[in-house]
């Protein structure tokens, strides 16, 4: 083959500016809105001043990734903090938001597990499933996630542009029918049925609030799966994260005033409990069937956002070669195995019979893991935006939105339990040993290194 029809064929396989808004859109939707009422009525309603903070900080940071986008002439998230960090910065950010992704992508897969358990009989509060089971079905949604990925970043695109309409359509109808089904009393009711403060529902819910946007920065991840990304990138982001921060606020709270707490809570298909006591038990079904494909669309994107991710990392060496390893149509098929292999043992590890435990755990280890790299890429985009001579006025605007997604973040952080945050730790420990051994593997020639002989008269000199 040519290098040219090389070329053509990669072109080919590249995303539309549509697609991918969708795919950013579905990201952040994916479990976000489908998990999130049964989440949120633990809490009661109060908690939804977390959308105050998790909307508007979601809203900061993806002007700060829209405006980097179009700055920075580097790959992905990693590229953003590469210019003020150097390349340890840049294999941080992509080694801690892989490790994000790889659990996060599990999470969303027990979301769609719960919905099909209640399809076929299993029930709707799974707290007494058979955890080899829950293993199994976590592992064949996965791979079945990873071969649809096979076809290419078009194909890829076209399943999520298709699939999204499986929790859009509902949302549609939610929105534009709930209002005959709310009752201002069962709101009332569910507005705080814990007694909690205003702060300590707030602080209870920011991080599973702030796990709806996550995705965000999908359209930054995947900038080289993408026409003309300085453009669309930017355009992508920020339509996205507006456009699924309304739904959030507006669905909660209609659902709210339709169905009483008590028989949200413990829920693993909350939208099927919504549209059941809406209009009846088959369309509950029906609507649990069409969130059941929403979710597999969403973990398609996902899957092929991490696949990008470590591709992109091992084509500048920090990660094993074989995962930057594609097929003609530009598939890192290698990669993907790689990566599902891990997914599966990790499922194994944590699996449990209840799956929302195993969805609160994973929820917030990617929230905390997400922390990280969301703050180097804030931290960064001060020098990046000097460094590209923005203009005044939006140079101003992108220091505003980063100062504010960086208080969020450590508002964000100082919510986490001391587990969580243990985890976190961790994490980038283990980053920092990695990026130890790479150095070892692949040491960079450019980085001048002190001679022999001048180490030795160091040494002398210090005696």
């Amino acid at each position: 083959m040519t290098q040219q029809q090389e070329k053509l064929n990669m072109t080919g396989n590249k995303m539309s500016p549509t697609q991918l808004t969708l795919l950013t859109a579905l990201n952040m939707l994916g479990s976000g809105i489908i998990m999130l009422p049964a989440k949120l009525a633990e809490v009661g309603m109060i908690s939804s001043l977390s959308w105050i903070f998790a909307a508007t900080g979601a809203v900061a940071i993806s002007y700060v990734f829209a405006r980097c986008g179009m700055l920075s002439k580097r790959p992905g998230l990693g590229g953003i903090a590469e210019y003020a960090f150097g390349h340890t910065g840049a294999f941080m950010v992509n080694c801690i938001y892989g490790f994000s992704l790889i659990t996060a992508n599990i999470a969303i897969t027990y979301s769609a597990l719960g919905y099909l358990l209640g399809l076929v009989g299993g029930g709707i509060h799974t707290s007494d499933n058979s955890s080899i089971w829950i293993w199994v079905g976590t592992v064949a949604l996965l791979w079945v996630a990873t071969l649809l990925n096979f076809r290419g970043a078009r194909f890829t695109g076209v399943i999520s542009a298709a699939l999204i309409w499986g929790v859009l359509l509902p949302v549609l109808v939610l929105l534009l029918m709930g209002g005959f089904w709310f009752e201002a009393s069962t709101f009332a009711v569910n507005w705080n049925p814990t007694g909690l403060s205003a702060w300590d529902a707030t602080t209870a819910s920011i991080a599973l609030t702030f796990w709806c946007f996550l995705g965000l920065e999908s359209a930054c991840a995947n900038g080289d799966a993408v026409e003309n990304p300085s453009r669309n990138v930017p355009r992508s982001v920020l339509i996205a994260t507006v456009s699924v921060a309304v739904l959030y606020v507006v669905t909660t709270s209609l659902i709210a005033g339709i169905v009483p707490s008590e028989q949200m809570v413990g829920s693993t298909a909350p939208f099927g409990v919504v549209f059941a006591a809406m209009i009846g038990e088959g369309a509950g079904a029906v609507v649990a069937s069409t969130l059941v494909l929403a979710m597999i669309g969403s973990l398609v994107s996902w899957q092929f956002t991490l696949s990008r991710v470590f591709k992109t990392s091992a084509e500048v060496g920090d990660f094993p070669a074989i995962f930057a390893r594609t097929n003609a149509k530009g598939v890192p098929i290698v990669g993907f195995i790689i990566l599902t292999s891990i997914q599966s043992i990790l499922a194994l590890l944590v699996a449990s019979p209840n799956l929302l435990k195993q969805f609160d755990f994973l929820v917030d280890f990617s929230v905390i893991t997400n922390i990280i790299p969301y703050v180097l890429c804030m931290a960064g985009s001060f020098y990046l935006s000097r460094k590209m001579k923005l203009s005044r006025g939006r140079l101003i605007q992108t220091d505003i939105c980063a100062t504010y997604g960086i208080a969020f973040l450590f508002l964000l952080f100082l919510s986490m339990d001391s587990l969580t945050m243990k985890i976190g730790a961790i994490s980038v420990f283990l980053g920092w040993v990695l990026y130890g051994v790479r150095r070892a593997q692949t040491p960079d020639e450019n980085i001048p290194l002190i001679s022999t002989a001048h180490a030795d008269a160091n040494l002398k000199s210090n005696e």
